[in-house]
């Protein structure tokens, strides 16, 4: 493993604990449950659990994410 194949390993390392930690402190103050189910609060669909498992702290389904992102709700 050379200097490069360390660095990279390194900073892929230190970006999935940052993101890790980030998810863990992030609460999910606006979130809106329906019926015991957590909803997206721009269209109130139910989020899919496997979603709610990679990202704990989601409040949007993975449709209405991607468009928060772009900017556009």
């Amino acid at each position: 493993m050379d200097t490069i194949d360390r660095a990279q390993d390194y900073a892929a390392r230190f970006q999935r604990d940052a993101l890790t930690r980030q998810l863990s402190q992030q609460e999910a103050p606006e979130a809106l449950v329906i019926d015991g189910h957590r909803c997206c609060v721009d269209c109130e669909r139910p989020i899919p659990s496997a979603r709610l498992e990679r990202v704990p702290g989601a409040v949007r389904c993975v449709r209405c994410q991607a468009r928060h992102e772009r900017g556009r709700r």
